[in-house]
């Protein structure tokens, strides 16, 4: 699948984004295989009394020739596009110029435009806040820890519009 891609310009960002993230009916059709695909899963969890499977049994669940890690991240930013959530979990990218807030797998989320100085807390973890714009074209605010190895962060939208104007390809 392909994959979203920025293009930073002096006060500007350009989101390209793959047509399943743009369609809506692409969007619903995803939404429709993978909930499919989990409800055959849970059930066998309840009926098995586990949460683990093997490989063979998985394989015959609807649309699990489909259902991968990049069909989930498709779906995650999809979701993200249209939704537009208040508030969301995602991962830190701070090896990327700029920096930036993607999927588990790796796709893009947020570009981060703004990130403050670092402060240490009470019992010696740093800190670090950030903004980001999203590539749904809202600006969000989060919080860094960058005293423990995860990227993990959280983060929530905020009322201002970004300062920077957001076009698509």
């Amino acid at each position: 699948m392909n994959k979203v891609a920025v293009e930073i310009k002096p006060g500007e960002l350009v989101f390209t984004l793959p047509d399943q993230i743009k369609d809506t009916e692409i969007l619903a059709e995803m939404e429709r295989k993978y909930s499919e695909y989990t409800e055959a899963q849970d059930a066998y969890f309840r009926q098995n009394n586990t949460r683990s499977m093997p490989v063979e049994v998985a394989a015959t669940f609807p649309h699990a020739s489909e259902v991968d890690n990049d069909f989930r991240s498709s779906l995650e930013v999809a979701s993200f596009f249209h939704i537009k959530p208040e508030r969301y979990s995602a991962y830190f990218n701070a090896k990327a110029t700029p920096h930036t807030i993607t999927t588990w797998t790796g796709e893009l989320l947020a570009v981060v435009t703004h990130e403050s100085f670092t402060w240490t807390n009470n019992f010696g973890a740093k800190f670090s806040a950030f903004r980001c714009v999203g590539i749904n074209g809202d600006n969000y605010a989060g919080l860094r820890c960058l005293s423990n190895d995860s990227d993990l962060v959280r983060f929530k939208k905020l009322k201002s519009k970004p300062q920077v104007i957001v076009t698509y390809k």
